[in-house]
């Protein structure tokens, strides 16, 4: 109810007055805001709106280093400085491009390449044209854009703008190149894949993974990009006055992880000085945990050369070349020779196709089918049982043993040690191999399965095709009492499970045995490659990369000779190390391939005492 009295008509009228007050105060304050903005800061505000424009500067993210086991460097980031174009502000394309012609003496077709690329992108975004251009150019520009300034031609230069980025740095050089990787610019496709999971992480230009290490940890070793918010010009010159600073924003970027890899910095360099320019894969590991030493693929690639400017011409040279230096040799499929002979004999023991010491006669080789199956030894090896067969790689012995298996039960024990499928390394161009079944020759060629196959199958020829990395893991089954390993390169992976193979301890101890006499026994085809610091076992291999007959027909020559293994462990009581090596086309594995893996071994123990 209102009051009308005097005192309450007093109380209303000044309630009334106060609110009239305060809107009029906030509309006298609105006025004296639109005139500040418009007379004392009008001009400001003109110049924002007509040539200077907010611009988000992309701030790219360090990626993580890759570090050996023991924590050394075996790749991390160095600064750079890239020259990029932004369409936005470029007036005349031909004058800037004859501009840039005559202040710097670069490759000018890069432009045109960078300007096709631009034009699909935004009109704000830069597009590199060089990476990694010198200090020195890097202020020829800065100097050539500030004095033109005023100048009729300054606009030659308008769109123009040097960068900084992380590159990455190789203090090995090309040192396990074939493990690391490499990083390119982001193709269209890998940009739609990437986008689809994480649309801010990946733009135009980036660099990404696409070998190795750095491939299959992209998403680990890529930071976060930052950005920070600045004034330009129209040129696009930055404006750095006290009125601006307010609209200045900035986030830092967050950089990538590292990896810590089982790779041994000292012993890789090391193995793979010891080919001597020959071409070959070297694995060492630890036959109880699989983490990796060393893994060597020569010849390589120098990942340096990869993430620079390369043009069509550069890279299809690369891709033509024979010698395959982006073939990581280590994880392709070869002919084992004679070291699938420790699966033949394992399969002979547990199948009980024959007894530790039965023997067999051995005079040169063996009458079969209509042909004559040669020994390595053209005397032969005379009567000879599994141990000695082993030592002395008798071929002869092993045919007999493989007529009595038959290739299916080689191919079962095959699959118990892991050949045949992919280890599960952290390398995405790891090969399966190849174990030969009659359902497979049946489902392949239609035809059916001839016994006298089955003799090359014994020996490792034929079919028959494993990586090295598979041929390190057969003999650390071997060596370790039966366990199936799971390889790694990273250091930090966690426990990695084994699998226990199902063959009996006699079956392991006898062949163990046998590897045991390749190196120490006179007889043994690596009785040369012993070691006066550690004991070691291990099984020679020489395959064939071509047939006698199609050797005879075709003549000599490098590419027909036979590739050289040898797989090894060491100590034999106690094994710490195995590995297994490959000499492209190196002949004997007794005389190329053996002394490598001694070397390798020894040195992995002096590294061992020093640490």
């Amino acid at each position: 109810m209102l009051d009308f009295s005097q005192e309450g008509v007093k109380e209303l009228s000044s309630k009334v007055i106060f609110g009239y007050l305060a809107v009029a105060a906030f509309f006298i304050f609105i006025i004296f805001r639109l005139g500040y903005l418009q007379v004392v800061r009008g001009h400001f505000f003109w110049m924002l709106a007509s040539e200077h424009k907010l611009k988000e500067i992309r701030i790219p993210a360090t990626r993580g280093a890759i570090l050996d086991r023991h924590r050394r460097v075996l790749v991390n980031n160095r600064p750079s400085l890239d020259l990029v174009v932004v369409p936005q502000y470029v007036v005349n394309k031909a004058a800037l491009q004859k501009t840039l012609e005559n202040l710097i003496s670069l490759p000018m077709e890069q432009f045109e390449s960078s300007w096709q690329v631009a034009k699909r992108l935004p009109p704000f975004y830069p597009s590199r044209i060089f990476s990694d251009i010198s200090y020195d150019l890097a202020a020829r520009l800065k100097v050539a854009q500030v004095t033109a300034v005023g100048e009729e031609d300054s606009w030659d230069l308008r769109g123009i703008e040097i960068v900084q980025r992380p590159l990455r740095r190789y203090p090995l050089d090309s040192t396990a190149s074939s493990i690391l990787g490499y990083l390119r610019e982001i193709s269209e496709e890998d940009l739609t894949h990437f986008q689809k999971s994480d649309p801010d992480k990946y733009w135009p230009g980036d660099l990404i993974g696409v070998a190795g290490i750095e491939k299959q940890w992209e998403t680990v070793l890529k930071g976060e990009d930052g950005h920070q918010i600045k004034v330009v010009d129209a040129v696009g010159r930055e404006i750095t006055t006290p009125d601006v600073a307010y609209l200045l924003k900035k986030k830092a970027p967050l950089p990538g992880s590292h990896l810590i890899l089982t790779i041994d910095r000292e012993l890789q360099r090391y193995a793979e000085e010891q080919f001597q320019g020959q071409s070959g894969a070297l694995v060492a590991l630890d036959p109880h945990t699989g983490e990796i030493f060393s893994l060597v693929s020569l010849p390589s690639y120098d990942p340096r050369a990869l993430s620079a400017n390369i043009t069509a011409d550069f890279w299809q040279k690369l891709v033509a070349d024979p010698r395959k230096l982006l073939l990581n040799r280590a994880v392709q499929s070869y002919p084992p020779g004679s070291t699938y002979k420790i699966l033949t004999a394992i399969a002979a023991l547990e199948e009980k196709v024959i007894k530790p010491e039965e023997k067999i006669n051995c005079a040169g080789g063996l009458h079969f089918g209509g042909r004559f199956f040669h020994c390595w030894r053209e005397g032969g090896h005379g009567l000879t049982d599994l141990r000695r067969a082993l030592a002395e790689s008798c071929d002869t012995y092993f045919y007999q043993v493989g007529l009595k298996l038959g290739v299916d039960r080689l191919a079962k024990y095959a699959a118990l040690f892991g050949l045949g499928e992919r280890t599960g390394l952290d390398l995405e161009e790891e090969k399966k191999g190849l174990i030969p079944t009659e359902a497979w020759k049946k489902k392949l060629f239609g035809q059916p399965w001839l016994p006298g196959e089955t003799l090359s199958i014994a020996v490792g020829q034929g079919s028959v095709l494993v990586t090295p990395l598979q041929n390190a893991l057969l003999v650390s089954s071997v060596a370790n009492g039966g366990l199936r390993i799971r390889p790694t390169l990273l250091k930090e992976a966690g426990e990695i499970p084994s699998e226990k193979i199902s063959v009996s301890k006699e079956t392991l101890e006898i062949v163990r045995t046998a590897l045991g006499d390749v190196v120490a026994s006179p007889s043994g085809t690596a009785h040369g490659s012993r070691s006066s610091l550690v004991s070691m076992g291990g099984k020679t291999g020489t395959a064939q990369v071509i047939s006698e007959e199609g050797r005879r027909r075709v003549g000599g020559g490098e590419q027909f000779r036979d590739h050289a293994w040898f797989v090894a462990f060491a100590p034999v009581e106690d094994p710490k190390i195995a590995v297994a090596v490959l000499v492209e086309h190196g002949g004997f594995g007794a005389s190329a391939a053996a002394p490598i893996a001694k070397k390798v071994i020894e040195k992995f123990f002096e590294i061992s005492k020093e640490k």
